[in-house]
């Protein structure tokens, strides 16, 4: 049986693996598109109150919370972890392969995804743990409202470049360094959420991945570009660069 507890952190991560799992079998393929797998979540109320529920608690908690995911076919069944208090990180412990994962980010830390999370979802796949790379979801709810999720729109194309930049601590630093630069450059002219926004669709920029943001209540959710005029523009949930 394959066991891993995964510490998120949102400057580097720390595996420790209870037993060596597989690097290869990442994934079975689906057909169902992403449109309609977001219309499916407009309608799957668990899936937004778990999100509220994360909400809720990064308002009153110095410590990050999430949900793995587990689609049975029928009705999304979840399972609770969390870090410890006043360090950003996450504890999951993994033994068989999972349909999302949920997570928070408390007042003090970003209202979007950062070079950890996106790290702590590469050592995910690289961990077989992903059942099915074309519905798989990675989620974020801040403090403050703004919830993302990442889907894969190329998983191929995904792989070769989280290999590519998060081989390594040297990389995975690089990354973070660039983030920050990115988000410097874009707070000139935009406040702390859009400049998080198209510094992370820079950073992502030809990952084979699509940023959706959630509106206030979590069940609805849209795909979100950098446009013209560095502006975040909305583009259909099909949208081809």
């Amino acid at each position: 049986m394959n066991s891993r507890i995964l510490f998120f952190n949102l400057a580097f991560f720390c595996f420790v693996f209870l037993s060596c799992a597989k690097e290869n079998d990442i994934t079975l393929k689906s057909e169902e598109s992403l449109c309609s797998q977001l219309k499916n979540l407009e309608l799957d109320i668990g899936f937004s109150d778990k999100v509220n529920f994360l909400y809720k608690n990064a308002q009153k908690t110095n410590y990050e919370e999430g949900f793995a995911i587990f689609d049975n076919g029928i009705l999304n069944r979840y399972e609770y972890f969390k870090g410890d208090v006043n360090s950003p990180s996450l504890k999951i412990n993994l033994t068989k392969k999972i349909d999302g994962i949920l997570h928070n980010h408390y007042s003090s830390l970003y209202p979007i995804f950062s070079v950890g999370d996106l790290n702590a979802l590469y050592e995910i796949i690289k961990g077989g743990f992903i059942r099915d790379d074309k519905t798989f979801l990675f989620g974020l709810v801040s403090f403050n409202g703004t919830s993302y999720l990442i889907k894969f729109i190329d998983f191929e194309k995904s792989l070769m470049f989280f290999n590519k930049n998060f081989f390594d601590s040297n990389t995975i630093a690089e990354m973070d360094m660039r983030y920050k630069r990115l988000r410097d450059i874009y707070l000139v002219d935009n406040n702390l959420i859009q400049a998080g926004e198209l510094a992370f669709l820079d950073l992502m920029d030809s990952s084979g991945i699509a940023l959706l943001r959630g509106n206030g209540v979590f069940n609805k959710w849209v795909r979100i570009e950098k446009g013209a005029a560095n502006l975040v523009i909305e583009v259909p949930c099909d949208y081809v660069k």
